[in-house]
């Protein structure tokens, strides 16, 4: 089968508008919005073109896959600041992630939070996911 003339990938600026879309459409139980809002959001948008809903539910897995992937690695190793940038957007489109590798958090309070508790101590890492889960609110 021949290949359609057209952009038929994903560019970094695609994923982090995603990953944004996500963030901004999300109620306030955290609850993502359907692939159809989605896809409605962000068309015309995207420099993919036509982009469905079921390709949008492809990269929001992969998305996820790699936030996971980067997690069991210990965080963003390499990768400069696009990876970072995805990296700080999935915390905050699946914080349930985050939580499930506490190892993860070592020395991320400050990342997570902004900073440190009142007397400068770290503050413990689920307290700080759920203090960020209320601010979304």
């Amino acid at each position: 089968m021949a290949h359609v003339a057209g952009n038929d990938s994903w560019s970094f600026a695609d994923e982090v508008m995603i990953l944004e879309a996500i963030v901004d459409m999300s109620d306030l139980e955290g609850r993502h919005p359907s692939l159809m809002d989605l896809h409605l959001e962000l068309h015309g948008r995207l420099m993919r073109e036509n982009a469905s809903p079921l390709d949008l539910a492809k990269k929001k897995h992969n998305l996820k896959t790699k936030f996971r992937r980067t997690l069991e690695d210990g965080g963003p190793q390499q990768g400069g600041e696009r990876n970072q940038k995805l990296f700080e957007l999935s915390k905050k489109v699946w914080p349930d992630i985050l939580e499930m590798y506490p190892h993860a958090y070592d020395g991320m309070t400050t990342i997570l939070h902004g900073k440190a508790g009142a007397g400068g101590e770290a503050r413990d890492p689920a307290y700080v996911l759920q203090e960020g889960r209320r601010a979304l609110q």
